[in-house]
């Protein structure tokens, strides 16, 4: 996992194991491929999280439209009429899957092709709690080898479509409350009379200090 470490004076120590039988035991406890689960409560430790997040969840998102969806006898049929610009990705489709015909979109067919041959389609809105319940799963059933790929294979998708859905919002985007601006300003007031009285010699610096904080 994440040291969650930054550049303010952060410290962090490195242990070497030095004999071989120190270093076979590390490769074969610490190895991080080896720690996919918490011990703890059985969890992922590892998963995706942030970028790869908003990625996923960008390209299983589907559209809210009227019109008739378009239907493809197989997910590699899908596959190509993407790549030939034939519909876009959150667009409702009809795909033969197994004998079946199940409704979807092609983003959600692209994410279904990373996962592990086997594994059922997962024909939802990919979050967070849905990438880690993955993971959980792959590991489960066919091990630690084939959870780092699917794991590695996600985080190329996640970052692929995080770049392309473009993502971003600025200070307009804020709601302006005004609510607040009074406060902020009636705060201001009250701070602005409290440094008056202590100029005054009415209060004590600390006593001025005290009712600051109350006021923040």
């Amino acid at each position: 996992t994440a040291f969650n470490a930054d550049f303010d004076g952060d410290q962090m120590a490195i242990h070497i194991p030095l004999s071989y039988e120190a270093q076979l035991e590390a490769k074969t406890l610490l190895l991080s491929t080896n720690n996919i689960l918490s011990p703890s409560n059985g969890e992922p430790i590892v998963s995706p999280t942030q970028d790869i997040t908003v990625g996923c969840y960008y390209l299983t998102l589907e559209s809210e439209t009227k019109s008739d969806r378009k239907i493809f006898s197989s997910p590699q049929e899908v596959l190509l009429a993407y790549d030939l610009d034939k519909m876009h990705l959150h667009q409702p489709i009809k795909v033969l899957l197994d004998g079946e015909w199940i409704e979807t979109t092609p983003g959600r067919v692209i994410f279904n092709e990373v996962l592990p041959e086997g594994m059922e389609f997962k024909n939802q809105l990919v979050d967070k709690g849905v990438l880690s319940t993955i993971i959980a799963s792959t590991w489960e059933r066919w091990g630690n080898i084939v959870a780092v790929e699917t794991l590695d294979k996600i985080k190329k998708l996640g970052f692929d479509y995080a770049t392309l859905c473009g993502l971003t919002f600025s200070m307009a985007d804020l709601p302006n409350i005004k609510e607040k601006r009074n406060l902020l300003q009636d705060t201001e007031d009250e701070v602005k009379g409290l440094n008056l009285l202590a100029e005054e010699g009415s209060i004590s610096e600390e006593e001025r200090y005290i009712d600051v904080i109350e006021q923040r």
